[in-house]
């Protein structure tokens, strides 16, 4: 007859991708007299109830050591004693499937909701500053109702008395929700023009004075600019990704040529941002979400040149404060 003590513990790292569960100890009983002549069965029989209690250390690390000894203990008694485990993997898909249907319910019902809210607070504030705001709360939720904490450094580098242009990398589509949500001025995005025939979302964005754009047509892309131009001067700052897309591997990816011009024509500062942290939340080509903390690194802001050449200059030097700050 065999005898089979199941148990669970609940611990803050059985929410944790990559850790482990014991899941049962077996011991033929009609053996108990022989492991209590050799004082061990207590050791055997209680050890798994103490390693789930113990939260001091991943329990991956503590069962790998005590099984070992376990095994050592019970090395003469093998037929009578085993001990299996569930391991990371299926417990990490499980927590995966949760997060991520979290996710996209949650940013489906937020589109709709604060979308409708948005486009409300464009009608009555034609200049977009209110619908941001709605835009920016909803960025807020996403990021800690999804379990993604965000901690912004350097926000005494960020100027209040004039717009400016927000250099950062890109390393996932948290950069986004993080940047929107966190920082403390008004913002205005060049997007897309697809993203903004999106229902509620495009909405949102056309109400928040965000700036859609067709890279392939020149000639929208030229009107794009010029009306990018209309909304730094109206007091508004504006994220760039020079980068052009999200990294592949986290690495900070060259910055194209002209990213720097929008700053040179309206002669707006260049603030560096390094973010760190995004790419593990939503890997790129994924849908799959994993919670955790985007740290959001601000510099001081840097003067753009009216020369070519020393703006391109500008231009290496802000991505070699990113790079400096990212490691």
């Amino acid at each position: 007859m065999i005898l089979g003590f199941f148990f669970f513990s609940f611990s803050p790292n059985l929410i944790s991708p990559g850790c482990n569960i014991f899941q049962a100890v077996y011991v033929k009983l009609s053996d108990v007299n022989r492991f209590q002549k050799y004082n061990q069965l207590p050791h055997g029989l209680e050890a798994p109830r103490q390693l789930s209690r113990e939260h001091s250390q991943p329990l991956t690390q503590i069962i790998q050591v005590r099984v070992e000894t376990e095994h050592r203990v019970f090395s003469d008694f093998s037929p009578y004693f085993s001990i299996r485990f569930q391991t990371e993997p299926t417990l990490s898909k499980l927590v995966s499937i949760y997060h991520t249907a979290r996710f996209w319910i949650l940013i489906s019902f937020l589109s709709i909701v604060l979308g409708l809210l948005a486009i409300v607070a464009g009608l009555i504030d034609k200049s977009g500053n209110r619908a941001h705001k709605v835009s920016s709360l909803w960025c807020r939720l996403l990021c800690k109702l999804n379990g993604v904490k965000v901690e912004i450094d350097g926000q005494e580098n960020i100027l209040t008395d004039r717009p400016q242009i927000f250099v950062s990398n890109h390393q996932g589509y948290f950069d986004i929700f993080a940047l929107s949500g966190y920082l403390p001025v008004q913002i205005r995005w060049v997007a897309k023009s697809s993203l903004f025939k999106i229902p509620f979302l495009g909405g949102a964005m056309k109400a928040s004075g965000y700036i859609p754009v067709e890279r392939d047509d020149r000639k929208k892309a030229y009107e794009a600019f010029n009306k990018t131009l209309k909304k730094i001067k109206e007091g508004c700052s504006l994220i760039i990704f020079p980068e052009g897309t999200r990294s592949e591997d986290g690495t900070i990816g060259p910055f194209k040529k002209g990213s720097n011009l929008i700053a040179s024509r309206s002669k707006s500062p260049m603030v560096p941002i390094t973010i760190i942290g995004s790419r593990d939340i939503i890997k790129k080509g994924s849908v799959s979400i994993t919670p955790g903390l985007i740290r959001v690194v601000i510099s001081p802001p840097i003067e753009p040149s009216a020369d070519k050449k020393a703006n391109a200059e500008v231009l290496q030097t802000i991505r070699e404060t990113i790079i400096s700050q990212h490691h």
